[in-house]
């Protein structure tokens, strides 16, 4: 499996500390050390290794009383040299299997050694998957590491299962390839002018040819659906992207096209809005990822806007293509909605494609040229199955949708929460690597890196332990105003996303604020019939070891006795949640309590 490298210096001439391996969720009990030239030649005067075992301990001693943090302090594990290695390097290993956490102070306090050049975690590299479908040969997009998504690498790590992406385009054709991984769409086009099957909307989304006179039918659908999930590794055909991932094809195009009418319900439904006239999809059957490899020169007006605005909402991400004007990509819709995840083309070198659109709206770039896909050879109705090159940034859009399935099917195995749109969005741009022949019109922030993708949703975040502490007024005024607080505490290891303070005070009281630190915002909540509650929430993440009071001030008229609780959390997990909560009790009026 290949892995990024990444360096961090710990000090003033220390050490590398090579972070490659050094995942969260992972576990380490052996380390390299590289020394310089000048201390290898200097060995034979007593081992350095020596200083590096006594650092390692000591960064475990540390650790270890640190996480016990006022509980019982248990014997931390212990290092010791193992073996040499060739190139002057040594391995180092501990008693027991290592968090993130401490594998990262043993580096850095290592690293802080005089002669030691380098240290890293040892990790395990495995061989990437390769399918054994005859044509995968053709399938640049997926084995071209420098100029396609990088699939191989992202298959070991996920493979699109129990995500569902819409296909809305011309429907599907019967294909060995692609069958399997097919469950139930629709046809939406209303005109039976357009549909060329004779009626209008149906549960068939089959695709019965969209040939017009002197043009054949064009299978897109058949094309852009295998691209994404062609059943792989079966010896026969070639490989889709998320190739587990199930695809529900929606009919939109037909003869000369599709109507904006029929596109916007299909882009509510798939999503699992409600359409009049079309039985709504169970929640389990709702489209993770919309694919519209599809569109025209024209604004994104209001009513598509919305459509797309609903989808999103409803937490499906709409991937589009640019289009294949070689325009700036604004004068395409629905490209030029916000909200969807726009995509160029790229050609197998690496370049923009000729034909694609392009400009400030692209999010990301991905394989479109002379792209191999599942097929149909029948002139105007269906025939045989078949396999075809086609060009377009239809082709590109679904590597995207792919990508993004096998993205959230990683979260998924993981017991994570899938991703929003807005965040699949930010990650697409995160994990992309820059095009090897500029892009001057314009290409987002470069190419579709699946693997690193892939990657970014693996992320697990370090457990942190929150705690709270309450502050007791030390008087009350005759004015009957009480100022109280909580203290938030996070005792680590990790850093804690999405950390907030909830106070709830009896509702009994007249007024309420808030005094809170930098990187604080409050917010009143609406009440219920026994409780005023405030709720506090965190810019960022909260640090390790990050300690904040936060103030409340209440006011009464009367003389009553009330009850404040504060209670935090963060979508961390959280070793010891009982300390999360505490409450106290005050009576307003004169004098002390």
């Amino acid at each position: 499996m290949a892995t990024a490298m990444a360096f961090a210096g710990t000090a003033a001439n220390a050490g590398e500390v090579i972070t490659a391996g050094l995942d969260s969720g992972q576990q380490f009990e052996r380390f390299i050390v590289k020394f310089s030239d000048d201390q290898v030649a200097a060995k034979s005067g007593g081992s350095p290794m020596d200083a590096v075992v006594l650092a390692a301990n000591r960064a475990l001693q540390g650790q270890n009383l640190a996480k016990a943090s006022g509980r019982k302090v248990e014997l931390p594990p212990v290092a010791s040299h193992l073996r040499p290695m060739s190139l002057g390097a040594e391995v180092l290993g501990v008693s027991q299997k290592l968090d993130r956490a401490s594998a990262e102070a043993v580096l850095n306090e290592i690293a802080a050694l005089p002669g030691v050049e380098s240290v890293q975690v040892d990790f395990m590299l495995e061989a990437h998957f390769v399918p054994n479908d005859p044509l995968y040969w053709a399938q640049y997009a997926f084995f071209n590491v420098s100029t396609g998504i990088r699939a191989e690498a992202a298959w070991d790590l996920a493979d699109g299962s129990g995500i569902r992406v819409a296909v809305l385009d011309t429907g599907i054709t019967s294909h060995t390839d692609l069958n399997a991984n097919i469950v139930a769409g629709y046809d939406f086009i209303s005109e039976p002018s357009i549909s060329n099957d004779g009626d209008g909307r149906d549960a068939d989304p089959s695709d019965p040819g969209d040939w017009e006179p002197g043009e054949s039918s064009s299978w897109h659908g058949t094309h852009v659906a295998g691209t994404i999930a062609a059943v792989t590794n079966n010896s026969s055909g070639l490989a889709g992207t998320a190739f587990n991932a199930r695809v529900m094809p929606v009919r939109v195009l037909g003869t000369g096209g599709g109507s904006f009418i029929d596109i916007i319900d299909a882009i509510t439904w798939a999503s699992g809005g409600t359409v009049p006239g079309v039985p709504s999809l169970a929640t389990a059957d709702v489209a993770d990822v919309i694919n519209m490899s599809l569109g025209g020169l024209a604004p994104c007006f209001g009513v598509i806007q919305d459509a797309v605005n609903g989808a999103v909402s409803r937490g499906t991400t709409v991937v589009v293509s640019a289009g294949n004007n070689n325009l700036d990509a604004s004068n395409a819709t629905p490209a030029n909605c916000a909200n969807v995840v726009t995509v160029a083309s790229s050609t197998s070198t690496g370049a923009r494609s000729g034909f694609s659109n392009f400009g400030p709206s692209i999010e990301i770039t991905a394989p479109g040229s002379s792209v191999a896909s599942t097929w149909n050879n029948g002139t105007t109705v269906p025939g045989s199955q078949a396999y075809a090159y086609m060009s377009g940034t239809s082709m590109a859009a679904p590597h995207v949708s792919g990508a993004i399935a096998l993205a959230q099917s990683r979260r998924l195995a993981l017991g994570l929460p899938l991703w929003t749109p807005a965040e699949v969005t930010s990650q697409l741009a995160a994990t992309a690597y820059a095009m090897p022949i500029a892009c001057p019109q314009g290409c987002g922030p470069g190419l579709l890196d699946a693997h690193a993708l892939v990657q970014a949703a693996s992320f697990v975040p370090e457990p942190a332990d929150l705690a709270v502490y309450a502050s007791r007024p030390a008087s009350i005024t005759y004015a009957r105003e009480v100022t109280f607080g909580f203290s938030v505490r996070n005792r680590g290891p990790g850093d804690a996303a999405g950390t907030f303070l909830e106070m709830q005070i009896t509702n009994q009281i007249e007024g309420l604020s808030y005094d809170a630190p930098a990187g604080w915002s409050c917010a009143e909540q609406a009440p219920t019939r026994t409780t005023r509650i405030m709720r506090c929430q965190f810019a960022g993440n909260y640090p390790n070891r990050q300690n904040d009071l936060i103030r409340f001030t209440a006011t009464s008229a009367r003389s009553v006795q009330v009850q404040a609780t504060g209670t935090a959390g963060s979508t961390n997990a959280d070793p010891l949640e009982r300390n999360n909560s505490a409450s106290m009790l005050f009576r307003f009026g004169i004098g002390h309590y």
